[in-house]
């Protein structure tokens, strides 16, 4: 029988823009760069269009790279017995880390950019968890956590 979860939290990153939004983006950036690329031609500054291309090539790569990754997927799982963190991304899913729920330690390093970090120790072992969180939402995913641990040491 599998023991019962303190805590289930899945964190997955912001997206930029919805994939409607990207294409009204994308759409008026294209149109923008085609009235640019008429006005240098009319110019004739002819080779300014191939960089308008390699601009708006360069922002469709980027936001296309950005969206993929708002489909990545992290699973953090408190139970009883042990703290199981899982990430899905383009590779299909993993097991990242495991431990027993009431020797693992939870532990919120500030950094030099202030956002923070919330990483599970366990002994000599350590993983970073939810980075796809703000300091806010860092903040109180540690709580939340730390709540789960304490009641499964208390067996609550």
């Amino acid at each position: 029988m599998e023991t019962p979860l303190l805590m289930d939290a899945t964190i997955a990153p912001n997206r930029a823009l919805s994939p409607r939004g990207l294409l009204i983006l994308l759409a008026i950036l294209g149109a923008l760069n085609a009235v640019l690329a008429i006005v240098f031609v009319a110019m004739r500054a002819g080779p300014v269009v191939a960089f308008l291309g390699l601009d708006m090539a360069a922002v469709t790569i980027a936001f296309l790279v950005s969206n993929g990754r708002a489909r990545d997927r992290e699973r953090v799982r408190v139970s009883l017995d042990e703290i199981r963190i899982t990430r899905r991304d383009r590779r299909g899913e993993q097991l990242v880390w495991t431990s027993p729920t009431i020797f693992t330690r939870v532990v919120f390093v500030d950094d030099e950019l202030g956002a923070g970090e919330v990483r599970l120790r366990l002994s000599d072992r350590e993983t970073l968890v939810a980075a796809a969180l703000s300091r806010p939402e860092r903040l109180a995913f540690v709580d939340a956590l730390e709540t789960a641990i304490r009641r499964a040491r208390t067996g609550r």
